[in-house]
């Protein structure tokens, strides 16, 4: 399976209701390189996620593990820096905040300012914890 066919298939998972998706580097019988394609999913789109893997890739076999996942709540603010408005998403566990600024709007901030993208996620960050949005 190529790169593309790869990347092709993660797209189409994604795009239809995967939680997420990665790949694994692993080695197979008689040490042939491979990877290990996972899927997290919901129950109700098992099929339709079994069908995309099925036809869009070369595997002739899925294995299926029920699993437990525990998820932060989060809610997506756009806040003010110096350079423009950029949107973050803030996760909270009981006393855990965490904060991540979307890396688009970082990008295009740090492109259009001709800064680097670190000192735009530092602006986004300390918007945050000023209360800037």
């Amino acid at each position: 399976m190529t790169g593309e066919v790869a990347g092709f298939a993660m797209d189409s998972l994604l795009s239809n209701g995967a939680l997420d998706v990665f790949y694994t580097s692993i080695q197979m019988k008689k040490n042939r390189p491979a990877y290990k394609l996972t899927v997290l999913c919901n129950e109700g789109n098992l099929e339709k996620m079994k069908r995309i893997i099925f036809k869009e890739t070369s595997t002739i076999g899925i294995r299926m593990y029920k699993v437990h996942r525990e998820c932060m709540d989060r809610e997506f603010k756009t806040v003010d820096t110096p350079y423009g408005q950029a949107v973050v998403k803030i996760s909270r566990f009981e006393d855990i905040v965490n904060i991540a600024p979307e890396y688009e709007d970082c990008k295009r901030l740090a492109t259009e300012s001709n800064i680097s993208i670190r000192e735009v996620y530092d602006s986004v960050k300390r918007s945050v914890y000023n209360g800037k949005y």
